[in-house]
């Protein structure tokens, strides 16, 4: 299943933004499908810390995507350590045809997952998170 038109909608428009520029409405949630949804605040974060690493607009669009598919269908679930989001969880999955590796923090909301942040990482650091939420 594709992400909603209106993920793509708000990537379009939040994009060609500056780092720090305020945009309309953060706290309004962007639903994901069932269960899965994204403030429009952790989603212009996402954006810009993508488009420093040199991410194109399609490119985070798929890491969205990859994101959903790692919440509906993870290869690995693990307790986030990070003391800034205590209880948040971290969804993985390795996507092997392309040889990527995305990650997801999540903070519970009753039977849903709010999404804070997404990102791909490498096969080394994947694989470490990996043996580490197995040994739980």
């Amino acid at each position: 299943m594709d992400a909603p038109r209106n993920l793509r909608g708000a990537i379009k428009e939040m994009y060609p933004l500056d780092k720090g520029v305020l945009i309309a409405r953060p706290i309004d949630d962007i639903r994901l499908g069932h269960r899965v949804s994204i403030s429009r605040r952790a989603l212009k974060h996402i954006i810009e810390e993508r488009k420093a690493d040199g991410y194109s607009l399609d490119k985070i669009y798929r890491l969205l995507v990859r994101v959903l598919r790692a919440v509906r269908r993870p290869g690995l679930i693990a307790k986030n350590l990070n003391k800034k989001y205590p209880n948040s969880i971290v969804f993985g999955r390795s996507f092997t045809l392309t040889k990527e590796y995305a990650v997801v923090i999540c903070e519970p909301e009753g039977e849903s997952f709010r999404i804070i942040n997404a990102f791909y990482r490498s096969k080394s650091k994947y694989d470490k998170l990996k043996a580490k939420s197995e040994r739980r």
